[in-house]
């Protein structure tokens, strides 16, 4: 814990402080920090509620083969990737993966707090058929060169 950016101690803790506005900061490995500013009055007791720490966020990174699909972290566009993205730990979350001219993939992701992961996509093509009838029978046929 930390009482206006000084190290204070470990909770449970009393601490006394001069009358005025204070920033109280907890931190925990592996959870998010707590912070609040708080106003102590001369010669009055104050106790704080229990204070239930956040688990801090996982990273996620999405590439894409080829690079540059849209990605979709539920109904928000969260960018284009390759990309990095912070989500809240312990929550099951549905990434969605479009670029034209490629069929859409879809990934369900699940961090634990502070993980970092890493989801790679190869894109398939969407594929179209040509049917060719040619006279005479036996031409050949050049794609691309």
């Amino acid at each position: 814990m930390t009482v206006d950016a000084q190290a204070a101690g470990v909770t449970p803790l009393t601490v006394e402080l001069p009358a005025g506005e204070h920033e109280i900061v907890l931190t925990a490995e592996k959870f998010k920090p707590w912070r609040q500013v708080i106003v102590v009055k001369a010669n009055e007791a104050r106790t704080l509620d229990t204070v239930r720490l956040q688990p801090a966020d996982g990273i996620l990174r999405v590439n894409t083969n080829p690079s540059g699909a849209n990605v979709m972290l539920g109904s928000n566009f969260a960018g284009r990737s390759p990309l990095e993205l912070k989500l809240a730990a312990n929550t099951r979350h549905s990434i969605h993966i479009y670029k034209a001219g490629y069929e859409k993939a879809n990934r369900k992701v699940k961090l634990a707090s502070e993980e970092l992961k890493t989801v790679t996509v190869a894109l398939k093509p969407k594929l179209g058929v040509i049917n060719f009838a040619v006279q005479p029978p036996d031409a050949a046929l050049f794609v691309n060169g």
